[in-house]
């Protein structure tokens, strides 16, 4: 019963300050939840069996409580209090939307759009790869993607892979230099054929997938 909550959070704050009183009145403007919360039944909400239990622990800390009911308007000042701020709510011009969400779903996608690139360029800001991945020009797709790999240092060589825990060490297993196989190796790999350093990219990664 949804009447009963604000009984429950009344008697939930008292017993959080039994040090401060030794009787306590609580006021309703609901028949329904006083008589719901005093209720002898078994079957019960399980918001009344809260408020009776929480009641229990008051009593048997000896304190005296009463559930009492008041008519809605009695010169109460917290009564009268709670009935204004209901007016003032009751006032406040509705906003309706007659927009479908059909129609507003583009709008929608914009925003999600613009939150996540706010937050993408938060957490690259620090990345030390950022200002390099900005420098790659409009080349060809296979190009730009080794070069992307590389800036990264995300791609199939071998400190990457021993990073991630795929290899066992670091080292080149293409050839005998027993080097790091990242990116200034594979310069200087004796596998690699001698080639542009795209090509070169392309090689190592497909001679490493043979093996």
């Amino acid at each position: 019963m949804e009447k009963l909550k604000p009984y429950c959070t009344a008697l939930r704050l008292l017993n959080l300050h039994q040090d401060k009183f030794e009787r306590a009145v609580t006021f309703s403007v609901t028949q329904a939840a006083i008589l719901s919360a005093g209720s002898t039944e078994t079957k019960i909400s399980t918001e009344a069996r809260d408020c009776q239990d929480l009641i229990r622990q008051l009593k048997g800390n000896h304190k005296q409580i009463a559930l009492q009911w008041i008519p809605g308007h009695c010169q109460i000042a917290g009564n009268e209090q709670a009935d204004v701020l209901a007016r003032k709510v009751a006032k406040i011009t509705q906003t309706h939307i007659t927009e479908t969400f059909y129609h507003s779903k583009p709008h929608l996608k914009q925003v999600f759009q613009s939150v996540y690139r706010h937050e993408l360029e938060t957490r690259l800001s620090h990345k030390p790869w950022k200002q390099e991945i900005a420098k790659i020009p409009d080349w060809p797709r296979r190009k730009a993607v080794a070069e992307f790999q590389l800036c990264l240092g995300h791609n199939c060589l071998g400190t990457h892979l021993h990073r991630t825990g795929i290899r066992p060490e670091p080292y080149c297993m293409l050839c005998s230099l027993r080097e790091p196989m990242d990116r200034n190796h594979r310069g200087q790999c004796t596998a690699l054929l001698n080639g542009t350093e795209c090509k070169r990219y392309w090689e190592a990664r497909t001679k490493i997938m043979e093996n």
